[in-house]
């Protein structure tokens, strides 16, 4: 009986540890790239145009921009 209580009581403690530690800043997005580009192949080929060594940002109105390395965002179109 006691055997029960225990792994209970461990099991929720160890729930209630997974909870506390998560960052309250942390939220979960949904977003997909679907829902911001019309066709996702079309964005697919500009980044491999463009070379996968630099960072890209997709706003919220589909403008694919592209960072390479100094700093300035330029504007991809695809």
């Amino acid at each position: 009986m006691y055997k029960y209580i225990i792994i209970t009581l461990a099991f929720l403690l160890l729930i209630f540890a997974c909870w506390y530690n998560e960052p309250a800043y942390v939220q979960r997005n949904t977003c997909k790239i679907e829902n911001l580009v019309d066709n996702p192949e079309a964005l697919e080929k500009a980044i491999r145009n463009m070379g996968s060594g630099y960072n890209y940002t997709i706003s919220p109105d589909g403008t694919l921009r592209v960072n390479k390395g100094d700093g300035v965002w330029l504007i991809l179109k695809y």
